[in-house]
Formats: structure tokens, sequence, C-alpha cells
């Protein structure tokens, strides 16, 4: 079967595609689980309905599951060659934009932003069976159909923000269309070939020149083994979508311009017309048009503590009293945290979390100690005694003898309670303190 998704006469209906017609289905059933024994209305004539995404899918995988296209793209877009070691490891994939689907035939806006624009040609599969930690022997029963996929793409905003080492985000979140119609896998089987691939042909062309061409079975996993690794550990649902990756030998045009060492094909513009086949499936064709302008945002505020002047003290806690980063220089009382300021030193030293907890070594109220072996008394208090201190209870006063970091004071005396936590809150390494006697 061909399932549409369309709209006419100001409703929207899914519907089974048969000779030129859409028959349309009850108004209740979508493009998933149609039962055979369907009853179809009246049929309306292909020409005359406008073609929706096939599917709105709860979440979209984008593979790179093509060699050549790699190959072709990691030159254009991050200036280097070759397929890193890592690609032959497993299928990776992306998580895309579910909401940025459009119609076989609607137009797609340059993103904002954008001055160099791509199309990408890739088939993807949809899910119609929920399922978990699958094999590929088992993946095969949970796919219900194909579709054409094109991720439309503002190879600048991608090449850029990829630097960061993630995405691509803005890169490929605008648009992605998803038709005509999704084809269900009963109707490819007669392609598949000895090795398990779907033997598709598949084609790109711009305003009616073809600049790529290609086999599906050019793909370096079957879509079974990329629905089985996206199945691992989690779960795959009914209407999910898996594509394939853009297919080589001019799947798109970055590819061409990583070959060519210059941007020839040229980036799409308004008014181009992208028509991408795939045999057994159908054709998708959309026309690029103006897109919007970007709103203006600010560039991200340097933070004191990271950047060109790391030494400078970061606060992090509300009301400016919480703990700070340590710096060459950093006053006494701002190296702590509120309340024990007076446990740390008058200059700490650079390093970060390890060096402030070896700056315990400023002055602390009579009767403690537990700063180590031969520490003197007079220098750390623990977490739990100023917890006490703020509630009214015994602070720090003095008590018999020296005791551990972490111990309490009560009204009899001194508990020894030696222990990690309270360690670092005097801002020194567990294990440290002796046990009172």
């Amino acid at each position: 079967m061909k399932i549409v998704t369309y709209t006419h006469d100001g409703r929207t209906r899914s519907g089974l595609v048969e000779d030129g017609v859409v028959r349309p289905l009850p108004e209740n059933a979508g493009p998933l689980g149609i039962p055979g024994d369907v009853r179809t209305g009246e049929p309306i004539p292909l020409a005359e309905v406008r073609l929706l995404p096939a599917v709105q899918p709860a979440s979209v995988r984008d593979f790179v599951a093509f060699e050549e296209h790699v190959e072709g793209v990691r030159r254009s877009v991050e200036g280097r060659g070759g397929v890193p070691d890592a690609w032959y490891d497993a299928p990776a994939f992306y998580f895309t934009n579910p909401h940025a689907m459009i119609g076989a035939h609607d137009d797609v806006p340059i993103p904002p932003g954008c001055h160099t624009f791509d199309f990408e040609l890739e088939v993807a599969a949809v899910i119609g069976k929920e399922g978990a930690d699958l094999t590929p022997e088992q993946a095969r029963d949970h796919i219900l159909g194909y579709t054409i996929f094109n991720d439309w793409s503002a190879r600048d905003l991608q090449s850029r923000e990829m630097r960061v080492g993630l995405g691509p985000a803005k890169g490929k979140d605008t648009a992605t269309t998803l038709g005509p119609w999704l084809v269900t896998a009963d109707e490819l089987e007669p392609y598949r070939d000895a090795d398990g691939f779907l033997r598709l042909a598949l084609s790109a062309r711009v305003n009616g020149t073809e600049l790529g061409r290609d086999l599906l079975s050019n793909m370096s996993w079957t879509f079974e083994e990329l629905v089985a690794y996206a199945s691992r550990g989690t779960r795959v649902r009914p209407g999910d979508v898996l594509a394939s990756g853009t297919c080589g030998n001019g799947g798109c045009l970055a590819e061409l311009w990583g070959l060519h060492g210059e941007q020839d094909p040229p980036p799409l513009r308004p008014g181009d017309v992208v028509e991408l086949t795939v045999e057994g499936i159908g054709t998708i064709r959309n026309t690029v048009v103006e897109g919007t302008a970007p709103l203006p945002l600010p560039r991200a505020r340097r933070r004191p503590g990271t950047g060109p002047d790391p030494a400078r003290p970061r606060e992090i806690s509300p009301g400016g009293g919480g703990r700070r980063r340590c710096g060459p220089g950093t006053p006494a009382g701002t190296a702590g945290t509120s309340g024990r300021t007076a446990c740390r030193a008058a200059t700490c030293p650079a390093g970060g979390r390890a060096a402030m907890r070896a700056c315990g070594r400023k002055e602390c109220p009579a009767g403690v100690s537990g700063l180590g072996d031969g520490a003197a008394p007079s220098q750390c208090r623990s977490r739990s005694q100023w917890r006490g201190q703020r509630r009214g209870g015994a602070g720090c006063g003095a008590g018999p003898g020296g005791f551990a970091v972490g111990a309490r004071l009560d009204d009899a005396g001194v508990r020894a309670h030696p222990g990690r936590a309270a360690a670092l809150s005097c801002g020194l390494a567990a294990g440290k303190g002796r046990r009172a006697e």
C-alpha cells in the first residue's frame, strides 16, 4: 500500500494512493496500523489534494550510513578528508526536529542567517510496532514502511555550531521533507538483494539538472540493523522515523563541494526547485523561498574564573556568599563558603576544588584541631559544629583536648565524629584528622 496524508476541501485525512487517485480512509484512521479490510471512500484525483508529511513522527533519528557521503561532507564542512575510524564501529545518528516536517510539494524557506543552503537525498524507515533491544532479524517486523527524507541543511550554520562538539542544531532545524507517501515494506521486498539491502535507484535534480545518482544498497548497514541499534537500551515506537543519511555520488551539494574544492554547484537560492526521486517510492519536489532574518541575540557572557582571566574568583551561590573558585591572590574570606570563611587562608593557590580543600589554614576558635598529625589546635571547625552554632547550639567553644575534624561539641564536652564530609567542610582531604582521646 501507499499511505498518504493530505488536505482536501479544508479537511485533513489519510488515504490510499492507487492509479492516480486517493481513496480516503475513515476519519478516525491514521497512517499507522491500517487494517487490511479497511473500507475507503469516494476516490479523489491525486492532483487535487495537498500532500502533507507522510507521518507526524514521534521522534526522528537521522543516521549517516553512506561512507562516500561521510568522506565528501567532512572535507566540505570540517576542512579535512577521510572517514573517522569511529564511524565504522556503529551506525551513528543524531536526533532532529520532529516538528519541522513539510509535505512533498511545500515551499521551503531558507533558515534565518543562512547563506549556504543545501538539500539531502535520503530514505527513511517508519516504525509500525513497538520494540526494545531488537536483533536485526526481529527489527524487520517492526518496520511499517519507507518514505523519502530530505533534511534541508544550512551548511554555514552547521559548520560553525559543530565546532562546539554538539549538533547539528540550527543547521538542520527549519524543515525536513517527508513524502510523498508511506510505502509499506511488503511492496519493496522485490528490491531486496542477497545481503539484505534494498536496491533502489536514487536521483537528485536541481532546476531540472541531475546532480546526483546512487543506489540505496550502497548503505553500510541495513535498515534492520539501524533499527536494532536504535532500540538498544531503549524503545522504538510506532511513528518513529529512522533516516538512512544522505546517499553518495551527489546526494547533497556539500559532498560535491568537498570533491571539487569549491562551491560548485552553488548553494541553493530562492526560486530553485529541488526534485528527489527514489525508485519504488516516488518523487518529492520543493521550491526554495526567502526566509526570515534572524532576530538579534547577544553573545555569551563571560564569567569570572573562565575565559581569558581564570584567576578571578567566581561566585556560584545566590546572594554572593556561596563557594567561590580559588585563584592566585584570592583574599581571605572569599575562597570558602558563607559562614566558614574563617577556615580559609589569606591566599589560596590556583587549581580549583582540590586547591580549596588544601587551603584551610586560617584562624578558627580555640578547642578545635584536626588538620593532621602535628596540627595545632585553634585552626578549623567541622560542618556539624557550624550547623549547631547557627541553630543556637554549642559551636566551637573550648572543649577538653584536641579532637578530629568532624567532631561535635555538646554540653558534656566532646564527641568525635571523624568523616570525609566534615573534613572537606574545613577544606581538607578525608582521613587527615585526629580522634579525641
